[in-house]
């Protein structure tokens, strides 16, 4: 019996395999590489949203409406409260809103007119309810037990005298990322601290563990009316989840994972393929050797023969090259297209600044003469606004957790100047309006350098939108300082006099910085509620109006104010800052 040819055929087998086997641990290691780029801006995101949303419930839970009405279960303050939560919850973009009391039964809600509302409704069962009343802020995703739709929930305590007194709860539907991961080339989804999937872009997937889920976990699932698992577990779906490659990254904001799923079928295809040509390559190559060694001994007798047979061969090389080419070039177009990741949340006016740097950064290395010293600048510039985006946040994070502020001697000039330059680099065009009024000496006061300069960047960013339309925009800066205490007092409201005169070692020496425009001013309907959040003079909801509120509350941080005036066509908001005060009692 001969072996040789069937030792040849499981040598070429076991040779296949070898190059199929590593091509295919190359791909799996590239897809992890790419998904992790793609996954780290949805985890980004989620987490982002996470936090923003955090901010609304926290703001609710202070409202006066919302704590008259947990103080006094009257229809008027009840009445009051139900159109304090609609408001709240169509400006800020949330699907419900309502307030629960100490038993869990909801007293107001912003849906209390609807077909469907939550009033008298009783979510004692709920985590977020039971967390929430030991007088911390609580997170929990649920399918509604009323609507029936699923979504994100968080729950701030409201307290009175020092005791949780009831519960004000913001529901959001997380509906906008899945849609924006549906683009990816990948399916993605969100598992929860169960192990089970409660947002994916494949709807195969919904509510199905991805893990063995315990008795008691289960039981805890079911008591909470958390969703319906179907009745099958883990092991009913490995069918499913066997036939995608899985990778996974943690949120920072919650015990969740994203998941994402890559069909096994695509994968083994493109391995099958490349595989295929390596080993033609390599078979190619051994031909070759082969044919050298042929043509060595008949070279006396068949050089002609020979030739023939090298031009052929050459021929199937470069047909060879030529296909590979095409492949890693296409190969290389899928790996660009995993890395992509569709972000559309535009943050703020630094993170658009941060764009227009990067894109004229990328001109300027396109060009042949590259100027080295303007990308230097541009990229200084770019991590300048990185490290002020990071600045401002991480400040007004830990002023809205702790409601306390870092001082330090500020100069008013130098805080300014560095206004003026953000501005420049931020608004180029509409910078050229500003005209700018400082006061000759040099003057400083205690605070902080970064809460104050996004309060008064806030102010002229509201004069800059003001003006935007007006045919001979002016702005002007304005740094001034009050002869007299009566001087002052004259800017502000009564409850603002009632404040700064109730306050200990209260200095008598201000400060004023005034931003003016001469744009139509603030229209008559929002004057009165100008401070508040969610309170927005721009058209198609182009903020949460929130700026002004936060300017605010860091001038009554400061143990100063902040004021609106209209008079003779020109709009003004000041900043007064009182020059020193005793920072112990602050």
């Amino acid at each position: 019996m001969n072996l040789k040819p069937r030792l040849v055929f499981f040598v070429v087998i076991a040779y296949f395999l070898t190059i199929y086997t590593a091509i295919y641990s190359y791909h799996i290691y590239g897809d992890e590489n790419a998904k992790s780029l793609s996954m780290s801006a949805q985890v980004s995101e989620l987490d982002q949203r996470f936090e923003q949303l955090s901010f609304i419930p926290k703001l609710l839970s202070d409202d006066s409406y919302i704590v008259n009405c947990i103080a006094d279960k009257s229809s008027t303050n009840i009445q009051l409260a139900n159109q304090r939560l609609r408001k709240i919850q169509r400006e800020s973009g949330l699907d419900f809103a309502f307030l629960l009391d100490k038993e869990g039964n909801t007293i107001a809600s912003s849906n209390w007119n609807d077909e469907i509302s939550f009033i008298d409704k009783n979510y004692a069962f709920r985590p977020y309810f039971v967390n929430a009343m030991r007088g911390v802020k609580a997170t929990y995703f649920a399918v509604g037990a009323t609507t029936g739709i699923p979504g994100y929930f968080i729950a701030e305590p409201v307290f009175q005298e020092s005791e949780v007194a009831g519960v004000v709860v913001a529901k959001m539907a997380l509906t906008a990322p899945v849609d924006t991961w549906k683009s990816l080339a990948h399916d993605s989804a969100v598992v929860d601290e169960y192990g089970v999937i409660i947002l994916t872009t494949n709807e195969n997937f919904l509510y199905k563990p991805t893990r063995t889920v315990s008795v008691q976990e289960s039981t805890a699932i079911q008591s909470e009316r958390r969703y319906i698992i179907p009745p099958r577990n883990f092991k009913d779906n490995e069918s499913i989840f066997s036939r995608y490659i899985r990778h996974s990254k943690p949120l920072s904001t919650e015990p969740w994972q994203l998941m994402t799923f890559s069909p096994k079928l695509a994968l083994h295809k493109s391995t099958m393929a490349k595989a295929v040509i390596a080993f033609i390559s390599l078979l190619t190559l051994w031909l070759l050797y082969r044919t050298y060694k042929q043509q060595r001994r008949l070279v006396s007798y068949e050089q002609k023969h020979s030739r023939e047979l090298e031009e052929k061969v050459r021929e199937r090389t470069l047909e060879l090259e030529q296909a590979q080419d095409v492949l890693i070039s296409e190969s290389n177009y899928v790996f660009l297209g995993r890395m992509s990741a569709a972000i559309n949340h535009e943050i703020n006016q630094p993170l658009t600044t941060l764009r227009m740097n990067l894109a004229s950064l990328r001109q300027l290395i396109r060009e042949p003469k590259k100027n080295i010293d303007e990308i230097e600048q541009t990229i200084i510039e770019s991590d300048r606004t990185t490290k002020r985006i990071t600045r401002v946040i991480t400040s007004l994070r830990n002023y809205a957790r702790s409601n306390t502020i870092n001082l330090e001697t500020v100069n008013l000039n130098n805080l300014i100047s560095d206004s003026i330059s953000t501005i420049e680099l931020e608004r180029p065009l509409m910078s050229q309006h500003l005209v700018v009024e400082t006061y000759e000496r040099s003057t400083s006061i205690f605070g902080n350098h970064v809460l104050l300069q996004q309060a008064l960047l806030n102010l002229i960013y509201n004069a800059i939108d003001a003006v935007i339309q007006v045919p001979n925009p002016v702005i002007t800066l304005n740094l001034t300082h009050p002869s007299s205490t009566t001087e002052v007092l004259s800017l502000m409201t009564d409850a603002t006099i009632t404040r700064l005169l109730s306050e200990k070692n209260q200095s008598t020496h201000y400060v004023n910085i005034t931003v003016s425009d001469n744009g139509a001013g603030v229209p008559a309907h929002i004057a009165d509620t100008l401070f508040e959040p969610f309170t927005s003079e721009k058209a198609n909801h182009q903020g949460l109006g929130l700026g002004l509120t936060i300017s605010n509350q860091i001038a009554e941080a400061h143990r100063g104010a902040l004021t609106y005036v209209r008079k003779n066509n020109t709009s003004a908001f000041s900043l007064i800052l009182p020059l020193q005060y005793d920072q112990t009692n602050s």
